[in-house]
This record gives structure tokens, sequence and C-alpha cells, in this order.
């Protein structure tokens, strides 16, 4: 696997590990209605 790939694999294993870290955390601190669409939200988010 040539050094460019690695690090784009490496870079999206990461982010994704932040984006569902980020949600976990946004969902445990605060209680809202709105929450319930946080999961979809960050599954669709762009980078």
């Amino acid at each position: 696997m040539n050094k460019t790939i690695q690090f784009n694999f490496i870079a999206l294993v990461l982010s994704s590990f932040f984006i569902v870290s980020c949600s976990d955390n946004i969902k445990n601190r605060y209680d809202n209605p709105t929450e319930i669409y946080l999961d979809e939200l960050f599954n669709n988010w762009q980078d």
C-alpha cells in the first residue's frame, strides 16, 4: 500500500471515530427532543 493511500485510510478512520465521538458526546450532555436527528445528521456529514 503506498503512503498516500495509507494516510487517506488513517485519516478516514480517525475522522469517522471523531464524528461518532462528537455525536455521542452531544447526545449524552444534552436532553433535547431534536437529538433523535443527530445520527442522521452525522451519517450524512460531508467533509
